[in-house]
This record gives C-alpha cells, sequence and structure tokens, in this order.
C-alpha cells in the first residue's frame, strides 16, 4: 500500500539560530568600511569591538577599547562585514547600540550577502530592503529573515543613526554541510535504500526504521521532542473507528509508538492504520508554528501483525488547501525552465534595447539553467513521469512549461520526444504507421486485434476476469455453455473497447480532422468557382450556406481555445494565444471570410467583382492554413519551419527590391516623361509598373521610341470601306 503522508511548514528556520559569531571564532573574520579616530592608538573602534554584548574598558597601558564598531564617517557607504571561512546557513541578525560613553546606535539598515564578498545580494526584508535597527545602547533588536540564506559574507550596511553610526551584531544560523537554499528545502534524500523512482521516497522494507533527510544541522525529532512547538495528527480514515476495544487512531503513529492494552481492556495499536488500503489515505501532521523540515523517519507496526509502508508520498503546504509534491524532480525541473524562460525573455529585452553585454549574459545563465534539466535522465519510467507530474507551484507540468515558452532544447530531448510519441499515440501502439491508421478509421473492422493490422497497448479483460464463479460440482454442460457466452461477450467487449480508444486517440482525431478539413476547402472551392452570384440573381447556395457554419464552428473553437488558456484574464489569455503566428494567420482569415460574406450581400452586380475576389483571397488563405498538417511529419515539419522563418528574410529582400525599382522608376520617368501630369495615383503607378515589368524583357519600346503616323483617321466609315475593299 502507497500512502499519501501531508505535512504542513512553513519554509522559515525556527531549529537553525545558533549565535555564529561567539560560537565559530575560527570561522569568522570581521572588517569594516572605516574606523573612527583610527590613527589613535589608545582608541579601538574597530570592526572587532562591533561583536554582540562586548562593552567599554581600558586596559592597564591605557589604552581604550570602546563598546562597538564606529565609523569614521556618517553615510551610507559605511558597512560592518563578517566572512565566514565555509558555507554557513544565515536565519537572522542581532543588533545593539553602543556600550559605554556615547548614546550611538543605528536605526536602520541593509543586509547583503554572498559566496564571497564581491558579489553581493541585498536581501529582501519582508517590507522593502531596509530592517529595522536599535532605538536605545543595550537592548538588542532580532529580524529573523523571511527565508534562510546560504552565504559566506554578510555585509551590513546602516542607512540611518542616532548621534553617529556605532553597533554591535551577531548573525544567527548553523553550518551546512551541503549548501542547501530555500528552493531546495523541500527535496527528500533516501539515505538506504536509495530512491529508484522520480516522485516516490522509499518507505519500509522492514517495520525497522527508515529515514529520509536533508543535509543541514536542523534534525530534532519535532513530534518525540519535548518544545514549544505543538503538532496536530490527523487521517483520511481510521481502521475500525466505531470500536471502543481497540484504538488505530492517528496519534498511535508517533514514532516508537507500543502496541499496549490499558486497565479498560483498550488495546492500543502500535500504529496508525486507515480503512481502506488505497492510495486515497493519508495522515496529516499540522505544525503550530512556522517550521522547515528537513526530513521523515517511518516505522512499520508494531505488535501482533507485519505491517508497513513500502512506498509514500509527502505533500506539503502552508494553509492545508494548496498542496505542493515533494521528492522527484518535477519540481526542480520547472524551476529550471522558468528560469531559462524568464532569462531568454530577459535576453531578449537586453538585445532589444542594445545592451548586448547584458544579453549575451542572460542568454548564458538560460543555458545553465537548462542544464538542469539532466534530472530527466535516468530511469526511463521515472523520466517519463516527471515530464507530465503537475507541481502546485507552477500550475503546470515540466513538458507544458517547455511547450508554452517554446523551449526546443528541452523539447528535444529524447524523454520529452518518447513522451510526446505516447501521448500522440494513446493506445495505439506508437510504431503504427499512418496510413494504417488511415485506412482503420474508414474500415473500423480492421480493429480487432486477431487481424493484426492494428495494435493496441493496453491488455484487454480475459475471461477470468469477467467469467462467473461456476460451482465445481455443477454440469460440464452448463460450465461449457457459460464458457462460451462468456467468451463471446468477451470479444464482443474488447472489439468495442478498441475502436472507442482508437478513436480517443489523438493521432486519430488529428487524421479525422485533417479529412474534414480538406472536405471543407473543397466545398468552398466549389462554389467560388462555380455557383457564386449575387443575390438579385441568385440566393446563396447550400454549399456557401454550409461553408458559412462550417467557418463559424471553427471560429469558436478559436474562441474556446482562447477562453481555456487559463492565464488569470480575458487580456493575458489573448496574450498569450497571440504569440503564435499561426493563430495571428487565423484571425486574419476568419476577418476576411466575414468581410467576404458581408461584401457578398451588400454589393450589387455592378460591384459583385469585389465580393468574388475577397471570397478568392480568403480560400488561398485556408489552402495556406492546411500547411500545418504537415508539421507531424518527421521530415517535411522542419522544413515548413524553415519556410516560415524564410518569409522574414524573404520580407527584407522584398524591401532592398522596392528601393531599387523606385529608385529606377524616379530617374526613369524623370529622363523619359518629364513634365508629367498625370494624377498622382498615375504617376505612382509608371514609377513602378515600367522598371518592374522591364524586368521580364517587357521594354516598351513603343513609348520609348515609337512616333506617331502620319496617316491617321478616325472616322469609322471609312475604316470598315477600307477593310471591305481589302477583302474584295
Amino acid at each position: 500500500m502507497a500512502n499519501k503522508f501531508h505535512f504542513v511548514f512553513h519554509l522559515s528556520d525556527a531549529a537553525c539560530d545558533t549565535k555564529i559569531i561567539s560560537t565559530y571564532t575560527g570561522d569568522v573574520v570581521l572588517s569594516a568600511s572605516s574606523e573612527y579616530a583610527s590613527r589613535i592608538s589608545s582608541q579601538d573602534h574597530s570592526a572587532s569591538r562591533g561583536i554582540l554584548n562586548f562593552t567599554e574598558y581600558s586596559a592597564p597601558g591605557g589604552k581604550v577599547y570602546h563598546g562597538a564598531w564606529t565609523a569614521a564617517k556618517n553615510d551610507k557607504l559605511q558597512y560592518i562585514q563578517i566572512q565566514l571561512k565555509r558555507d554557513y546557513n544565515i536565519t537572522g541578525v542581532i543588533t545593539q547600540g553602543r556600550d559605554g560613553c556615547c548614546p550611538q546606535w543605528v536605526t536602520q539598515y541593509r543586509i547583503l550577502y554572498g559566496n564571497d564578498c564581491t558579489h553581493l545580494k541585498v536581501l529582501d526584508s519582508g517590507n522593502g530592503t531596509e530592517f529595522s535597527g536599535n532605538s536605545d545602547q543595550d537592548t538588542m533588536v532580532t529580524n529573523m529573515f523571511k527565508f534562510p540564506v546560504a552565504a559566506k559574507c554578510i555585509h551590513i550596511a546602516p542607512t540611518n543613526f542616532y548621534g553617529q553610526i556605532s553597533m554591535r551584531v551577531e548573525i544567527l544560523g548553523c553550518p551546512l554541510t551541503t549548501a542547501v537554499s530555500p528552493s531546495t528545502t523541500s527535496t527528500l534524500t533516501t539515505v538506504s535504500p536509495p530512491s529508484t523512482t522520480g516522485s516516490v521516497n522509499v518507505g519500509m522494507t522492514t517495520p525497522a526504521q527508515q529515514k529520509s533527510f536533508l543535509p543541514g544541522a536542523c534534525s530534532a525529532n519535532l513530534m518525540t521532542t519535548k518544545s514549544n512547538l505543538t503538532t496536530t495528527v490527523t487521517s483520511s480514515s481510521i481502521k475500525d473507528k466505531s470500536s471502543v476495544l481497540v484504538s488505530y487512531q492517528p496519534d498511535r503513529a508517533i514514532l516508537n509508538s507500543q502496541e499496549e492494552t490499558n486497565k479498560t481492556t483498550i488495546r492500543y495499536m502500535g500504529g496508525w492504520s486507515p480503512e481502506k488500503s488505497d492510495t486515497k489515505q493519508y495522515i496529516q501532521v499540522e505544525f503550530s508554528d512556522p517550521t522547515i523540515i528537513k526530513g521523515l523517519v517511518t516505522q512499520g507496526k508494531n505488535g501482533c501483525c507485519n505491517k508497513w509502508v513500502t512506498k509514500y508520498k509527502i505533500s506539503y503546504s502552508t494553509d492545508c488547501k494548496t498542496w505542493n509534491v515533494s521528492g522527484g524532480s518535477s519540481g526542480q525541473v520547472c524551476s529550471a525552465l522558468f528560469a531559462s524562460a524568464v532569462l531568454n525573455e530577459l535576453a531578449d529585452k537586453a538585445l532589444f534595447s542594445k545592451h548586448m553585454h547584458l544579453s549575451v549574459s542572460l542568454k548564458e545563465n538560460a543555458r545553465n539553467c537548462d542544464q538542469f534539466t539532466h534530472m530527466i535522465n535516468g530511469n526511463r519510467e521515472s523520466a517519463l513521469k516527471t515530464l507530465v507530474t503537475k507541481v502546485g507551484r507552477y500550475n503546470s507540468t515540466p513538458l507544458k512549461i517547455a511547450v508554452s515558452q517554446k523551449l526546443n532544447k528541452f523539447m528535444a530531448h529524447t524523454a520529452c520526444q518518447a513522451q510526446l510519441n505516447s501521448i500522440w499515440s494513446g493506445d495505439v501502439a506508437v510504431y503504427t504507421p499512418f496510413w494504417r491508421i488511415g485506412m482503420a478509421t474508414f474500415f473500423p473492422i480492421l480493429l480487432i486485434q486477431s487481424i493484426g493490422f492494428i495494435t493496441m497497448k493496453r491488455k484487454y479483460l480475459t475471461s477470468k476476469q469477467i467469467g462467473p464463479r461456476l460451482d465445481q460440482h455443477a454440469d460440464q454442460n452448463q460450465n461449457d455453455n457459460s464458457n462460451n457466452k462468456t467468451g463471446l461477450f468477451l470479444r464482443i467487449f474488447n472489439v468495442l473497447y478498441c475502436v472507442n480508444r482508437f478513436y480517443c486517440a489523438p493521432v486519430t482525431k488529428f487524421f479525422v480532422y485533417m479529412i474534414a478539413y480538406m472536405t471543407f476547402v473543397v466545398i468552398f472551392a466549389i462554389f467560388v468557382l462555380t455557383d457564386l452570384y449575387p443575390l438579385s440573381e441568385s440566393p446563396p447556395s447550400f454549399l456557401e450556406l454550409a461553408t458559412w457554419v462550417w467557418t463559424l464552428s471553427l471560429a469558436i473553437e478559436e474562441i474556446r481555445q482562447i477562453l481555456q488558456t487559463n492565464k488569470g484574464s480575458l487580456l493575458k489569455n489573448l496574450k498569450f494565444w497571440a504569440k503564435d503566428v499561426w493563430n495571428i494567420f487565423d484571425i486574419t482569415m476568419y476577418s476576411c471570410f466575414l468581410m467576404s460574406v458581408v461584401l457578398r450581400c451588400l454589393l450589387n452586380s455592378d460591384q459583385f467583382y469585389f465580393a468574388r475576389m475577397a471570397y478568392a483571397v480568403t480560400l488561398s488563405m485556408f489552402i495556406l492554413r492546411s500547411m500545418h498538417f504537415f508539421f507531424i511529419e518527421r521530415f517535411i515539419g522542419p522544413k515548413v519551419v524553415m519556410i516560415g522563418r524564410m518569409f522574414g528574410d524573404l520580407g527584407f529582400f522584398i524591401a532592398l527590391y522596392a528601393l531599387f525599382v523606385f529608385s529606377f522608376g524616379i530617374i526613369y520617368q524623370a529622363l523619359l516623361f518629364p513634365n508629367s501630369v498625370s494624377s498622382p495615383w498615375e504617376l505612382i503607378k509608371d514609377l513602378v509598373y515600367l522598371p518592374y515589368w522591364q524586368l521580364y524583357d517587357e521594354l516598351h519600346l513603343e513609348e520609348i521610341e515609337g512616333k506617331e503616323p502620319t496617316k491617321c483617321t478616325n472616322n469609322l466609315s471609312y475604316t470598315q470601306t477600307k477593310q471591305w475593299s481589302d477583302v474584295q
């Protein structure tokens, strides 16, 4: 049985709060931007005096060690810096004012952190970038971070002060055996035996303890250690809940609980047991305070029975409503893909703003994020499951994120291609040729599995699964008749099942849609070519009306896609939908069709040419739209993509060509036809018309070198008489 364990916790570090400067003196180096009276050897205001609870005193030699670090200047360039010799998980800061003679303290400050003291990041206080400091000399003010930070350098920069910049500090945290950041605090690593699946942690193989934990210093048993932390344990169901003699309550799930019987003969079982043994059962632990969870220890049931959980899933939440699945690599892959998409978008914006160096740097970081996708390597089943596992904080799967953000490098991974092929084929075998799917669509009899024309993936019911249980002493003839009926029912059921699964497969749906669309285009072409008349002469034909209805259904489907994008609002849905060039082509195509229908209904016979032209242009767009059918082809699909990209380059060359033709046309017109009296429209047409046709050897010499005949007449009767005499 694989039970689901729900754990509620907040990502803050309540257990990792050791005073690092005071405890790990060998790991700490203090420095500062400046020191008050640094040239006076008898005074010490250095950073080494800026440690919490240090007091002012005078040494026997007369040197005064003051009760705080004091800066030489009172500006925002001053800071005190704590450099650590190894990685620490930093969770908070404690500050004090100056001890001794002078009322001086820092009222506000900023914190910067990093893995070295050269590249530092500003820490968010939760209300901006400034933390609240002190209001007197000796009171300690503690500021806990919203999230722990892994760092080797802490930089405290005062921004406001009283009297003069003076302060004593302490940082809270614990050493890290492996650097841990907030983004990885929910990942569980199974120690023994190792996990063999992507999102399922291995449980007990015996009733002994099994641990799954994160590296770090926090390892207190939260449910058994006495502390101010309150835990509430609940479960999905309880075995024998109505019984007053046994107890399988959730509180029996605490580690090392023993089976026992009290004086009232109530038997307390050595573990929690649900009412049913299915994957819908769970036990849930809720903590009263924000708690960081480092791992999990499990045991089997103590006492009478050899029962234990072998595999389980862990979900965590901050409100017991929205759950995130812990373990596995789906979350990390989603984070890497999300970061890659964001960095690529920022790189494009930087390139557009001419920040070339920043764009290159962002692209490089995006490629580094892509490297995290190696987590889908390894076990094939685990990798395929990772791609389609929904991650709560992204409300999506890695595969959907990659598709929506067009992360082609990730999509080219063999695991992605295998998963896409599996989704595309549905229950039809992946290796089935497309022409067989087409034939089976029109001739469902080919789906009978004994023919072997189409192979389905799923296993079907056998006679043992659906056959009636027969009395072993029943008559043999009755047994044979029952088996015959069962076999007949089984064959009919399997055929119907195959038909259902075949027509539900995406590849079959695509084939049916392709045939339907091509039929629509043929109908559209027939009525445009043979049966398109003005309303004054003939009403719309049946084929034209069918085309109207069909196009309306396609437009409604486009609207449905926009509404179901689920990007938060209609405007965001439209923006996301408009990112696809084919969608823009579709809306243009439907707009042209609507204009064609309007012109067809409004124009009379003399102007009907424009309605016919609009219909013809729209028909050509519908035909071009059918190119998207070729995307599924292994060899033709990339060529269609190449053609689409070539159109961008082609537009650039057409622009250059237009400049050349226009410039040549101006020279041509100015020299051969000076002082033109043509209308502006005729003049523009001549500027382009003559140079363009000269590319095709149409030189128009009769206009350039021709001479007007000397014997001309407009007398039509003379012309006809002359032609008749020539015939005679």
